[in-house]
């Protein structure tokens, strides 16, 4: 391999859970905080990808996810590597209570101000924050 970095762009599905005024958001092995979710497959519905990623790392069976919220992305170069996460913010459903994957090690309720005191990328703080000053439909 040369020093040539290599490019890699991958779509994730995040999703926008709300419940009396707080937003979920789990916390990662590396100790920062995101909205639940992940990459979707080559092929996949992004919609499917999420509740295929909801049933994965929280242990909901068939979650509900409606339209889209936002859409953001973000560069992360590791080792060589650019990394080129667009991220798509779906609405969606709750379920009754959380089973973690070993890919998170906490999950919590939040309201804005609480995330905007967490280690989280400040695009899904402004998501959480929008989401949560508009009044709920």
């Amino acid at each position: 391999m040369g020093h040539d970095s290599v490019n890699k762009q991958y779509v994730t599905a995040k999703a926008l859970c709300q419940r009396d005024g707080r937003v979920l958001v789990v916390r990662d092995k590396k100790g920062r905080w995101e909205l639940p979710g992940g990459k979707v497959s080559f092929g996949e519905e992004p919609q499917e990808a999420l509740v295929r990623e909801l049933e994965e790392e929280l242990g909901w069976k068939s979650a509900v996810c409606g339209n889209p919220n936002a859409v953001f992305s973000f560069l992360v170069s590791l080792q060589g590597t650019n990394y080129h996460y667009i991220v798509v913010v779906f609405q969606c459903s709750a379920g009754d209570s959380i089973s973690l994957s070993s890919e998170h090690n906490e999950a919590r309720w939040v309201t804005a101000e609480e995330a905007g005191a967490l280690d989280m990328r400040k695009e899904y703080y402004t998501v959480i924050s929008g989401a949560l000053s508009s009044p709920s439909r």
